[in-house]
């Protein structure tokens, strides 16, 4: 796969997150953040896993995707929930 290629898939991929809306909704038994939040990171997880990393779901607060071994590790922190559109003021 060429570098244009990857660049088309990861376009791709950034804009199929970004229509997930994740935006924060009432805490559920199985999300505690909404489900929509929930959707968004199994979708980034599920990413993850295809591109050969190993995950962990931390049941739905947070997620981690691993790839590599040593003795040494970078982390890298993000979130993926986004702030509600606030309503229009008639």
């Amino acid at each position: 796969m060429n570098t244009l290629s990857y660049e088309k898939e990861m376009i791709r991929k950034t804009i199929e997150l970004i229509q997930i809306p994740s935006i924060k909704e009432a805490k559920t038994l199985e999300f505690p953040f909404g489900k929509p939040v929930g959707k968004a990171l199994h979708w980034v997880l599920e990413l993850c896993q295809s591109l050969g990393m190993k995950t962990k779901n931390f049941d739905n607060y947070i997620g981690m995707a691993e790839i590599g071994e040593g003795e040494k590790e970078i982390g890298i922190l993000c979130h993926l929930d986004v702030v509600s559109i606030p309503e229009e003021e008639p």
